[in-house]
């Protein structure tokens, strides 16, 4: 069980922030509030994508299946009640406004990829290291059902993870790096508390739970 809470907590507290920060800089000179509010008509089809919105030109074009979920649309935007829509469309995108002073810190990796993914040009080895942890990511939520991970794939998963954090870490400077390589040694020698054991579990618990909503919105 520890090589599994060991490599949960690398993803959880490492790579998750690695990412955040990554976007963060790369939405710049934007705070993600206005980032959001730019991109609402996109982000919105992100999900809806079976249909025109009031706010859709003559000839819009849609993902060809939803990324995110009503609930992570809930998080980035909320939804003002009584905006008199001039479109007899059966979506309304204009009624949708960025959450007032939303945070990066508030959205979950998943989302980060989705919005990566959508908006930000990437070099070829900074798409690798984002690929590299949300394979990484998925393959934590297997192992949940194994009890544990053996010590070769650990070690495995283990190197993949840190690479692409610390490559990802360098785009915004060699300090945040360094920072985040001690980080992460500090975290693969240090013994795990009880606490984290509980938290951690908790924590795959609602990834997996998650994923499952995912896989439901996406398919059916």
């Amino acid at each position: 069980m520890e090589n599994f809470v060991r490599m949960f907590m690398l993803l959880a507290e490492v790579a998750v922030d690695v990412i955040r920060k990554f976007l963060e800089d790369k939405i710049q000179p934007d705070n993600f509030e206005t980032f959001l509010q730019q991109h609402r008509h996109k982000i919105y089809h992100l999900c809806y994508n079976r249909g025109r919105c009031c706010s859709c030109g003559l000839s819009p074009t849609f993902p060809t299946q939803a990324v995110i979920r009503k609930a992570q649309l809930d998080i980035l935007f909320v939804q003002q009640p009584g905006v008199n829509c001039s479109s007899n469309s059966r979506f309304c995108c204009c009624s949708y406004i960025a959450t007032p002073n939303i945070q990066l810190n508030t959205i979950d990796i998943t989302l980060c990829f989705a919005i990566i993914n959508n908006f930000i040009t990437l070099n070829q080895q900074q798409n690798d290291c984002l690929n590299d942890i949300r394979i990484v990511r998925n393959d934590i939520s297997h192992f949940a059902h194994q009890h544990d991970i053996d010590s070769a794939e650990f070690y495995r998963m283990w190197g993949k993870v840190t690479n692409a954090s610390i490559h990802l870490a360098a785009y915004t400077n060699h300090t945040y790096s360094a920072d985040i390589l001690d980080k992460i040694e500090r975290l693969r020698t240090r013994p795990i508390l009880a606490v984290e054991y509980t938290k951690s579990l908790h924590e795959i618990v609602k990834w997996i739970n998650k994923d499952e909503e995912v896989r439901i919105h996406v398919y059916f």
